[in-house]
Protein backbone atom coordinates (compact mmCIF):
# COMPACT_ATOMS: atom_id res chain seq x y z
CA UNK A 1 0.00 0.00 0.00
CA UNK A 2 2.86 2.54 0.76
CA UNK A 3 4.79 1.42 -1.77
CA UNK A 4 2.13 2.79 -4.73
CA UNK A 5 1.74 6.41 -3.50
CA UNK A 6 5.61 6.28 -3.43
CA UNK A 7 6.03 5.62 -6.69
CA UNK A 8 3.51 8.02 -7.85
CA UNK A 9 5.34 10.81 -5.76
CA UNK A 10 8.34 9.20 -7.76
CA UNK A 11 6.98 9.22 -11.09
CA UNK A 12 5.84 13.01 -11.14
CA UNK A 13 8.93 14.00 -9.23
CA UNK A 14 11.14 12.59 -12.33
CA UNK A 15 8.02 14.02 -14.85
CA UNK A 16 8.48 18.04 -13.12
CA UNK A 17 12.61 17.58 -12.69
CA UNK A 18 12.44 16.51 -16.58
CA UNK A 19 10.14 19.46 -18.12
CA UNK A 20 11.65 21.68 -16.31
CA UNK A 21 14.94 23.30 -18.18
CA UNK A 22 16.55 26.35 -18.25
CA UNK A 23 16.34 29.21 -20.38
CA UNK A 24 17.70 28.57 -23.72
CA UNK A 25 20.64 30.95 -24.55
CA UNK A 26 18.81 32.33 -27.84
CA UNK A 27 21.27 35.33 -28.32
CA UNK A 28 24.27 34.56 -30.82
CA UNK A 29 27.53 35.34 -28.46
CA UNK A 30 28.97 38.70 -28.80
CA UNK A 31 31.55 39.36 -31.78
CA UNK A 32 34.43 41.86 -31.25
CA UNK A 33 33.88 45.17 -33.22
CA UNK A 34 36.43 45.10 -36.49
CA UNK A 35 37.44 47.90 -38.48
CA UNK A 36 37.58 46.76 -42.17
CA UNK A 37 39.28 48.95 -43.81
CA UNK A 38 38.83 49.41 -47.77
CA UNK A 39 41.76 48.54 -50.12
CA UNK A 40 44.86 50.57 -50.78
CA UNK A 41 44.59 50.05 -54.53
CA UNK A 42 40.30 50.78 -55.04
CA UNK A 43 40.00 53.93 -56.63
CA UNK A 44 36.52 54.30 -55.75
CA UNK A 45 38.17 54.91 -52.63
CA UNK A 46 41.39 56.62 -53.26
CA UNK A 47 40.54 59.27 -56.07
CA UNK A 48 37.80 61.56 -56.40
CA UNK A 49 34.85 60.30 -58.24
CA UNK A 50 34.58 61.41 -62.26
CA UNK A 51 31.92 61.05 -64.53
CA UNK A 52 33.33 60.35 -68.12
CA UNK A 53 32.32 63.17 -70.46
CA UNK A 54 29.43 61.99 -72.71
CA UNK A 55 27.31 61.77 -69.42
CA UNK A 56 27.97 65.30 -68.70
CA UNK A 57 27.10 66.16 -72.72
CA UNK A 58 23.48 64.02 -72.37
CA UNK A 59 22.98 65.71 -69.03
CA UNK A 60 23.78 69.54 -70.44
CA UNK A 61 21.68 68.63 -73.56
CA UNK A 62 19.03 67.40 -71.25
CA UNK A 63 19.14 70.90 -69.24
CA UNK A 64 19.01 73.35 -72.72
CA UNK A 65 15.97 71.27 -73.90
CA UNK A 66 14.06 71.42 -70.68
CA UNK A 67 11.55 68.67 -69.05
CA UNK A 68 9.37 67.06 -71.42
CA UNK A 69 7.25 66.24 -68.59
CA UNK A 70 3.64 67.60 -67.95
CA UNK A 71 3.39 69.39 -64.83
CA UNK A 72 0.29 68.33 -62.83
CA UNK A 73 -2.00 71.54 -62.01
CA UNK A 74 -3.11 72.09 -58.30
CA UNK A 75 -6.00 70.42 -57.59
CA UNK A 76 -6.00 67.64 -60.40
CA UNK A 77 -6.25 64.60 -59.38
CA UNK A 78 -6.23 62.85 -62.28
CA UNK A 79 -2.20 62.11 -62.99
CA UNK A 80 -2.47 59.88 -59.48
CA UNK A 81 -4.15 57.41 -60.92
CA UNK A 82 -7.12 57.93 -58.82
CA UNK A 83 -10.62 59.10 -61.02
CA UNK A 84 -11.42 62.66 -61.06
CA UNK A 85 -14.70 64.03 -61.24
CA UNK A 86 -17.23 62.82 -63.79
Amino acid sequence: MVRRPLLAFGAALLIACGCKSGKPDLKPPKQPEVLALPPEGDLRYSAPMEYPPEVLKDAQQHKRLGSTVPTPQPGSLNGSGLRGPR
